[in-house]
Formats: C-alpha cells, structure tokens, sequence
C-alpha cells in the first residue's frame, strides 16, 4: 500500500462530496434544477461538465490499454471522437432553447408519440447502464494498485460517495463537482505525459515499440513486427470504417451531451463548451498515446494474471515517481466518478421523467417531482453498486457496444427529426425498431466470432435505421405543423 497514492484519492473524493453537498444544498431548489440543472448552467459549468464527461475512467483504462495492445492505430479513436463533435454542434443549434429535461422527452415533442419516447428511455437505460460498469472497473483497479486491497472496497466507497451526492443534488451536483474533477484528471494526464516524454524520449519509445513482437499479454497472439506503429496496424480499413460510424454517431447523438447541450444558459454558452474543451482533449490523448506506448516498450507482455487494461496503472505503478503516481490515481479516480455520477443522473431522470411520470398519468407537484427524482436515483444507484460488485462477463462485453446501439435506436429519429421537417413517426419507430434489431443480431455474430474482432456491429445498423427512416417517412402522411414547429425555423 502506498499512503502518498491513498492520500491523493482520499483528498480527491472529499473534494468531491465537499463541492456535490454544497452544489445541492445551495443550487436546487426545483425539480428541473435536480433533473437538467435549471437551464442556467455557465460557460465554466458547462464546459467542465462536458469536458469531466466526455474524457472517462474507460478511455483511461480500456482507451490505453488498446494503445498498447495495438499501436498507433488505437489513435484513429480519439479522431472519430473529435468528429462527433461536429454532429454534436448541429444538434445543439437545432435542440438548445427547446426546454427539454431528458433526451428521449424529444421524441414524443417530435413525433406526437409517448411509445418511442418510452422506447428511447429504455435504450437510453439499456445503452448507458452496462457502460457504467466499466467506470467502476477502473475505479476498482485503481483502488487495488494504490491500496493492494480488493476492487469491491474500492466500488463501495465510491459508489456510497457518488450515491449521496446524487440524491442530494442531481445533474446540479454532477455539473459543479465535475469542473474539479476534469481540472484534476487534467493535470495528472499532463504531468504523466511530460514526465514520460523527459524519461524515454518519445524517439526512444518508438524506435523500441517499433521492434516488438511478443504479445501483448500472456495468451494473445503475437505482435507482428513493426505493427504497433503503422496507421492501420493488425485492423483492417473495413472495420476502422464501421468503427468510424459507431463512434462518430454513438458519440454525436449520446443523451449526456444532447442533455449538456440543453443544460447551458444559452446558445454562446452551448457552444463554448466545446472551443474550451477540446484543446484540452488532444492534450490528452497526445500524452495518453506516448504513455501507453512507453509502457509497451518497456512492459513488451503484460505479467501473467494482468490483461492491457491494466497496462497503464501497471507501468505509472513500477516506474513513476511517487508523486506522479499520487496524482495519475486521483486523476484516474476523477475521470472513472466523473462519468458514472453523471450517467447515473441522466438515468434516474429518464426513468422518472419519460417512463414512470408519464405512465402513471399523474400530475405532480415540483416539490412532489423532486422528491420522486429522489428517490429513484437512489434506488439505481445502489442497484449499479451491487450489479458492479459481481458484473458477468455478458455485461461487460454489452457495455463494450452499448454506445452504437444507442445510435442504432436515437441516430436517425434524432438528426433526421431535426434537419428533415418530413420526417414522422412511423419512420422514426421503424428506424428504432430495425436499427436495434440489426445491431443486436450482428453482436451475437461477432461473439461467435462470425466477423472481424474489432468489427463494430452498430455501423450497418446505424447505416441501414437512416435508410429506413426515409422510406418509410415517405410511405405515410407527414406530420402535423404543431409537432414540427417547434424544431423548424418559420418560412
């Protein structure tokens, strides 16, 4: 056990209660400041909310740990993701300003249609819920490395801090504890990246990475030569291609940045978030990939009982310094809590606001609305705590494609709902329905090995839901001016 790195995550996850507690206690005041933030988030918030949700415990994790098991071009990623961003902006163009409290709450605002909102909810669910699991994998593998005690400590702790501070204050306290966490996972990236460079000279790591041909961990296939420094690597331009729409779609239309889109006061603020945050992203990932890649030179195979997600806190813990190590272990505890609390809340708000509210049929008050919101988030809360205590490997291979399902089902109703004004409902379930269905069948396919291992089966459903989506538009009535006036600008 080493006290300097359990010092650093302990003063981490007080920071955090401190900074959630008083979020919640002093902001919220309405279930709508629970649930979305009160509309009124600015620049500062939004930004540090995007930036805190966007770079995760996962891409920490199981981001450098493809970096070392493949090379270079693991760099293709990072690429696909700054183009959703893109998509991100003409959504938010279209969205902000509409006052919707959750993504799928669009869907029946749209389309006139309660069933493909609940739908939408439940993908949403479906689609987030198993990728939590692998934030609170990272948040156990950091535990055991700083403390050589069991992950599941690790996951309690965090999960019963992370769980009081959503009760209390929601998407509110998500936003203002997440500006600490994406300052302090910053940081700690940063510090790694430089102390990598001043160590091993990035020429040194290359030419060394560039000779290796040992696999990347006991049991795997070998490396071939000069592979891990190629664009394009042992993975095929097929499967970059489809990992290309899984991602750039999954991504571009998630409910956690549509749901930032909407939080910000207005549209500058909006937009800002991403001016701010990106600079800082491929800070990241520059100092991510030369990291990941010095740890392969100098860790060729991973020691047996260690897979490449641990390849990055493996080698931070055998050659860093130990205040490097402090600070890459509270930075890695910020970037896993930083998207679970926030993917926790977008989850409790759905299943409140667009399944449980509208099936009853109920009209509540707000304070009666806030207290269910409550209620629910804590109820997922402490059901992720005990799912991730003992997750089956099906989970964790889900959550792998959770994202491209969810653009299976949201993708086409979403974009095309907003930039097609002839678009309706039919078209929109229809794209859902087979969209989810192509998606779900191509999975079972690759885990029988049927396609390429890196092949991300969310790309044809993506592709084909568009497709879909058209024609069966034009098979049916448009909709009525009063569902699409909302979305389009008049004339």
């Amino acid at each position: 056990m080493s006290l300097l790195y359990v010092s650093a995550m302990a003063i981490f996850l007080l920071l955090y209660l401190g900074i959630a507690l008083w979020a919640g206690k002093k902001k919220v005041k309405t279930s709508v400041d629970f649930l979305i933030g009160g509309f009124r988030l600015g620049p500062v918030v939004i930004a540090g909310t995007y930036l805190a949700t966007f770079y995760s415990g996962a891409s920490l994790i199981g981001g450098t740990g493809l970096v070392y098991r493949l090379g270079v071009v693991a760099n293709w990623w990072p690429l696909f993701y700054a183009l959703a961003t893109v998509i991100n902006v003409f959504i938010a163009i279209r969205i902000r300003g509409k006052f919707l409290v959750t993504p799928p709450e669009f869907m029946e605002r749209r389309y006139g249609s309660r069933l493909l909102r609940i739908i939408a909810s439940v993908a949403l669910v479906a689609g987030t819920l198993f990728g939590t699991l692998v934030q609170y994998k990272a948040m156990g593998i950091a535990w055991t490395l700083a403390t050589g005690t069991s992950p599941e400590i690790g996951v309690i702790i965090a999960g019963l801090i992370m769980t009081v501070c959503i009760v209390i204050g929601g998407f509110m306290s998500v936003a203002y504890s997440d500006v600490m966490k994406a300052l302090v996972f910053t940081i700690a990236i940063t510090a790694l990246g430089l102390w990598t460079i001043s160590t091993f000279g990035v020429s040194n790591i290359i030419n060394k990475v560039a000779t290796i041909n040992t696999p990347p961990e006991v049991g795997a296939p070998p490396t071939p030569k000069g592979s891990l420094v190629t664009l394009f690597g042992t993975v095929g331009i097929s499967v970059l291609v489809f990992q290309a729409i899984n991602w750039i779609f999954g991504i571009g239309i998630h409910p956690q940045y549509v749901q930032r889109m909407s939080a910000g006061k207005d549209m500058k603020t909006t937009l800002i978030q991403y001016i701010i945050s990106w600079p800082i992203l491929c800070i990241i990932y520059i100092s991510l990939l030369i990291t990941s890649l010095a740890a392969r030179a100098n860790i060729p195979t991973m020691p047996k009982g260690y897979t490449t997600d641990w390849a990055l806190p493996y080698f931070v813990t055998t050659y860093a310094p130990p205040a490097i190590g402090a600070l890459f272990y509270a930075g890695l505890a910020a970037a896993a809590i930083s998207t679970v609390d926030s993917q926790l809340a977008m989850i409790a708000a759905s299943i409140f606001n667009d399944i449980v509210e509208p099936l009853t049929g109920k009209k509540l008050t707000d304070i009666e609305r806030l207290r269910w919101s409550r209620v629910v988030a804590l109820v997922i809360a402490i059901i992720m705590i005990l799912v991730a205590l003992r997750p089956s490997p099906l989970l964790l291979m889900v959550q792998a494609y959770g994202w491209g399902l969810l653009a299976a089902v949201y993708a086409a109703p979403l974009i095309l709902g907003l930039y097609w004004k002839r678009g309706n409902r039919e078209g929109a379930l229809a794209a859902s329905i087979v969209g989810c269905f192509i998606a779900v069948v191509l999975q079972i396919m690759l885990f029988q090995g049927l396609l390429p291992t890196y092949m991300a089966p969310a790309g044809p459903a993506i592709i084909v839901s568009f497709i879909v989506y058209v024609i069966v538009s034009l098979m049916f009535p448009k909709p009525s001016e009063e569902l699409v006036r909302d979305f389009f600008p008049k004339g």
